[in-house]
């Protein structure tokens, strides 16, 4: 998205405080932890709407999500 804003004739369309939060550092940091939260969630959806896995399979796998980098409070489901 900063690369857009640098192109003038894309730029000039982009509302000003769009344009502050797609250069604010803080902005992108909170964006990058939220993928990283969501990056293990997607991977299980993924693997759970093979054809050849098994509810049981599919159960287990949710149950051992683990949450990392700040997100370890959500780790509630976790079988030792």
């Amino acid at each position: 998205m900063r690369k857009v804003l640098a192109e003038e004739e894309i730029s000039r369309t982009i509302k000003p405080d769009v344009k502050a939060k797609l250069i604010d550092d803080i902005f992108y940091q909170e964006v990058d932890d939220y993928i990283k939260l969501f990056d293990p969630v997607c991977e299980l959806i993924n693997s759970s709407q093979k054809s050849v896995v098994s509810i049981a399979d599919s159960t287990a796998k949710w149950l051992e999500l683990k949450f990392e980098g700040g997100f370890e409070h959500l780790n509630c489901f976790v079988m030792e």
